[in-house]
């Protein structure tokens, strides 16, 4: 993340031409915050998914609005310990905001790509499954 603005600029091999941002904030997170901005700016096409407009977000071509973990069924992992929770949706989803996981499977179902087939409940089960113990 520090160099990501640099990094960005320098891509040659293929050239980056798009970038797809959800879960983050580069131009504020990095140390170089305009050089960031900058390197955004310049490409043909800035997507970024997320709950709220943000430094990020002033770059962006297309700003998605994502649903909160207050609006979504997930799983959520902590700082604090290392267990993986359950998370259910407690209130419907505010405006247009939908969840990243749709976001990706209809993005996938335009692009004909097939590898992200299956229900929400049923990735969060792959997901999930590395950290599940069994006791028999």
């Amino acid at each position: 993340m520090p160099l990501f603005g640099r990094d960005l600029e320098n891509l040659d091999s293929p050239e980056a031409k798009c970038v797809f941002i959800t879960a983050g904030n580069p131009v504020n997170l990095g140390p170089n915050s305009m050089e960031t901005l900058r390197a955004l700016r310049k490409m043909d096409l800035v997507v970024m998914v997320d709950h709220f407009l943000n430094d990020t977000s002033y770059a962006a071509d297309i700003f998605l609005p994502a649903t909160t973990f207050l609006e979504e069924t997930d799983l959520l992992g902590s700082y604090g310990h290392p267990y993986i929770s359950p998370v259910n949706a407690a209130v419907k989803p505010s405006g247009e905001c939908s969840s990243e996981f749709w976001i990706f499977k209809r993005l996938s179902e335009f692009m004909g790509l097939d590898n992200l087939e299956g229900s929400l409940m049923e990735w969060l089960e792959i997901i999930a499954a590395p950290s599940l113990i069994t006791m028999e």
